[in-house]
C-alpha cells in the first residue's frame, strides 16, 4: 500500500472523530498502523490525566490572598490571630491563635493549617487544628472546626465577604464561647459547666497531647481489637490488654 494511501486513511480516521463520519476501517491499514496506535493511546492518556488534574488556581484567587495577607501583617499585634503563606505556598498557610485572657485556654498558643480552594473567596477555605488539638465541644479528635462558615454542609453560611482575619477571629470566639447545641466532642460539652475541671483537661492535652492522640487511636482500633464496642467491661479489658499495641500505633503517627 502506497504511503499517500495511508495518510489518506489515517486522515480519514481522524476526520471521523470530529465530524462523527464513517472511520476508516483499521484493518486496510497494514503500514504505519502500529505507529498510529500508539501515536492515539498517548493523545488519550494524556487527555485523561489531565481531565484528572485540578485546574490552577485563579490570578483573582492570589491576589486575594496576598491583599488579605498584607491587611493581617499589619493589623492589630495583641489579636492573638496570625498567620502566613507555607513555604512561599499561596494556597496553604499555617496559623496560630492564642487563648483569650480569662478564659479556660489563657496562656495557650495553638496551631491551625489553612488550605485555600482554587475558587476562594467563594468556597471556605479547609481549617484545621495542629497538635497539640484544644480541647472543645466544637473541634473534633482530628482537630476539624464545627464553625458553620466553615462547613461545606452548611455552604450557604459562608460569604466571599469573609477574609482570614475574620474567620480566624471566628474560630478565637469559638474557643471561648463554643455552641453546646451541636457538639461533636460530647465530653468537651458535658464539662463545660465546670470550668475548674474543664480548664485542668485543657491543660492536660497541651501538656501531653500524646493523651489525646491514644484516645483517637483507642477510637479508631478498639472496636477492631475485640469487636465487642457495645460492651463496655469487654472493651476496657481488651484495651488494657492490647496497651502496648495502641502505643506503638501512637509513636508511629
Amino acid at each position: 500500500m502506497s504511503s499517500r494511501t495511508v495518510n489518506d486513511l489515517i486522515a480519514g480516521r481522524e476526520k471521523s472523530i470530529f465530524t462523527g463520519g464513517t472511520p476508516a476501517d483499521p484493518s486496510t491499514i497494514t503500514t504505519h498502523d502500529d505507529c498510529y496506535r500508539v501515536h492515539t493511546n498517548r493523545v488519550a492518556t494524556v487527555a485523561a490525566a489531565s481531565t484528572n488534574q485540578s485546574p490552577p488556581p485563579e490570578n483573582s484567587t492570589i491576589k486575594r490572598l496576598q491583599s488579605e495577607l498584607k491587611d493581617l501583617m499589619m493589623s492589630d499585634c495583641d489579636s492573638g490571630i496570625s498567620a502566613f503563606p507555607e513555604k512561599d505556598n499561596i494556597m496553604c498557610w499555617k496559623g496560630r491563635i492564642s487563648g483569650g485572657k480569662g478564659s479556660v485556654y489563657e496562656g495557650k498558643e495553638y496551631r491551625l493549617s489553612l488550605r485555600f480552594p482554587n475558587d476562594y473567596p467563594f468556597k471556605p477555605p479547609c481549617i484545621n487544628f495542629d497538635h497539640p488539638i484544644p480541647f472543645h465541644p466544637n473541634v473534633d479528635a482530628y482537630g476539624k472546626i464545627y464553625l458553620d462558615i466553615l462547613l461545606l454542609e452548611e455552604f450557604d453560611k459562608w460569604s466571599s465577604a469573609y477574609d482570614v482575619r475574620t474567620v480566624l477571629l471566628s474560630i478565637k470566639s469559638l474557643l471561648e464561647d463554643p455552641n453546646l447545641s451541636t457538639p461533636v466532642n460530647c465530653d468537651a460539652a458535658r464539662l463545660w459547666s465546670n470550668q475548674k475541671e474543664y480548664k485542668e483537661r485543657v491543660e492536660k492535652l497541651y501538656k501531653h497531647p500524646q493523651y489525646g492522640l491514644e484516645k483517637r487511636t483507642i477510637d479508631r482500633f478498639g472496636g477492631q481489637l475485640c469487636g465487642l464496642r457495645e460492651d463496655s467491661k469487654v472493651l476496657s479489658e481488651c484495651l488494657r490488654r492490647h496497651s502496648s499495641f495502641i502505643k506503638r500505633k501512637v509513636s508511629k503517627q
